[in-house]
């Protein structure tokens, strides 16, 4: 009974020496503390997970604009394309693409984070006589690019923050 736990032990021990960590909540900047986010559609998956994962970093996400906080301007679009087509003419497979742009600033002090776009393409085989379940799949897929789409966003965010506080830093000291 004893050895048997020997090996679970061993390898938490390897993982936690070699520097494994859960991905966890990435540090935001200061300066988005209290967020508000500017969109199209305010209602839409992208928007609600983008809220969600903000609130999760401890951001304040507030419903109007005011001075003392950040604005996280987004534009979504998406779309599908034809990847394959059959001997018959009718589409087999298809693409469908997911792009958001977006930038960080804030009115009241020399803040931003300069506009950028992710694309996130999906394929999926298209089936005549299962459309239904065809038109499922593409939803479901569609609904998890926007949950990566957030998470991408908030990575993007919390990076270019801690590069801008790199070169701060490089700034003074030199």
């Amino acid at each position: 009974m004893r050895y048997q736990s020997l090996p679970i032990l061993l390898v938490l021990l390897l993982l936690g020496g070699c520097g494994f960590h859960l991905r966890g909540i990435p540090a935001m900047p200061a300066q988005m503390n209290k967020t508000y986010v500017q969109a199209a559609n305010q209602t839409g998956e992208l928007v609600r997970q983008l809220k969600r994962a903000l609130r999760s970093a401890k951001i304040i996400v507030v419903a109007q604009p005011d001075e003392q906080s950040a604005t996280l301007s987004l534009s979504e679009s998406s779309g599908r394309r034809v990847l394959s087509v059959g001997a018959d003419g009718v589409a087999l497979e298809y693409e469908i693409y997911y792009t958001v742009t977006f930038r960080v600033f804030r009115d009241s002090e020399p803040f931003e984070i300069t506009e950028q776009s992710i694309t996130l393409t999906r394929d999926y085989v298209f089936d005549r006589l299962g459309v239904l379940a065809a038109n499922e799949e593409e939803a479901a897929l569609r609904q998890d690019m926007q949950r990566e789409l957030a998470r991408l966003v908030i990575d993007r965010i919390a990076a270019a923050a801690k590069s801008d506080a790199v070169s701060a830093v490089k700034d003074n000291a030199g």
